[in-house]
This record gives structure tokens, C-alpha cells and sequence, in this order.
């Protein structure tokens, strides 16, 4: 969600009952206030690559890529960042969570059989710059097409 406005907001909801061992939606208290030191995250885009790196050619071809992940660890990501990891032990259906992009958030392990479902929506100002992948009859999303390059 790098491009277009970062003045973005979240809601997540269950498409069903979610207890604690299917993985419910983990926040990290406080991190909305973190801007600062998450500014190189927030201003980075999953689409761009460094072009005068010796891999931009398989970046650009959709061979390489960035998921977009702020990081693997998060236990070393709260103690950089302080806060504590929240969730709540169940979901139900019909709940939603509205929070802003700033806001560390991710999911727990599903340790069951079963599949969790729910949706997350984007919502912004009409009035704000959009992201031109995902907006028209047939929004391009993370394509080659989207790509783009920048020295680095």
C-alpha cells in the first residue's frame, strides 16, 4: 500500500467465530505512535527495486520480490518497539477492528485443521492520491507491469 495516499485505515473482520488456536489478528500496543522509527518500513514499496542492484533484472521480471514483511521476529520486534503483543481469545463473527497503517499489527499461528477467513478492507478520503494497482474494472495488484525501479 506504498503508493497513492499512507493516510489509510484497516478494518478487519471474521467471517466466523475465531478462537485463539485459529490464529486471530495480533496487535502491538502502542505501535501507531512509532512512525518514526518505522519510517524506512512505511515509506518502502513492495513493487520497487533497487535497479542498479545485480538482481534488479529478476526483481523486475517477478522472479525475486519482497513480501512486505516488517519482520520475522517479533519478539525482537517488541523490543525494539516496546508495547505488548494484544489479541483478544476469541473473535466472533460480526466483530471488526479498524486501526491505521501505522499500526504493527499481524496474525497468530492457526494450529487447527480448520480454515480462518476474514476480510481485510482498505478505506482512505476520495479526495486523497489512490494506489493505481488496485483501483478500475481490472486493477493490476502486484504485477511485473507494477513494477518499478529506483537507484538505490
Amino acid at each position: 500500500m506504498g503508493r497513492g495516499t499512507h493516510r489509510l485505515y484497516t478494518a478487519w473482520v471474521p467471517l466466523g467465530d475465531v478462537p485463539l488456536d485459529m490464529g486471530g489478528l495480533l496487535l502491538l500496543e502502542g505501535s501507531h505512535g512509532k512512525s518514526t522509527e518505522l519510517q524506512a518500513y512505511l515509506s518502502r514499496d513492495v513493487d520497487t527495486y533497487c535497479e542498479n542492484h545485480d538482481d534488479a533484472a529478476d526483481f523486475a521480471a517477478g522472479r525475486k520480490w519482497w513480501d512486505g514483511t516488517l519482520s520475522k521476529d517479533p519478539t525482537a520486534l517488541q523490543q525494539s518497539l516496546g508495547g505488548r503483543w494484544l489479541t483478544a481469545e476469541e473473535f466472533k463473527l460480526g466483530d471488526a477492528v479498524i486501526f491505521n497503517m501505522t499500526l504493527v499489527h499481524g496474525s497468530l499461528d492457526n494450529t487447527t485443521d480448520r480454515i480462518r477467513l476474514s476480510t481485510d478492507t482498505r478505506y482512505q478520503l476520495a479526495s486523497d492520491p489512490i494506489d493505481e494497482r488496485w483501483i478500475g474494472e481490472n486493477p493490476a495488484g502486484h504485477t511485473s507491469a507494477m513494477k518499478r525501479g529506483r537507484v538505490c
